[in-house]
């Protein structure tokens, strides 16, 4: 079984940043962006990509 740790903390970092960017903006637009990527770091990994794309469509489902 292969161990994920470094891309784990590496997905886990940039989310971290894009929602602290989220929280400071003061543009509508960016902030729709910016919280739309958050999302993104949940498709970064093969094996469970079907979990993830539910998982995506559901977060987007409940947001909207």
């Amino acid at each position: 079984m292969r161990s994920y740790g470094k891309e784990y903390i590496t997905a886990s970092l940039i989310r971290e940043f894009i929602m602290i960017a989220v929280f400071c903006m003061l543009d509508l637009l960016l902030f729709y962006v910016l919280s739309e990527s958050v999302l993104i770091p949940m498709l970064c990994g093969a094996e469970h990509l079907l979990f993830a794309r539910i998982k995506l469509f559901l977060c987007r489902g409940l947001v909207q």
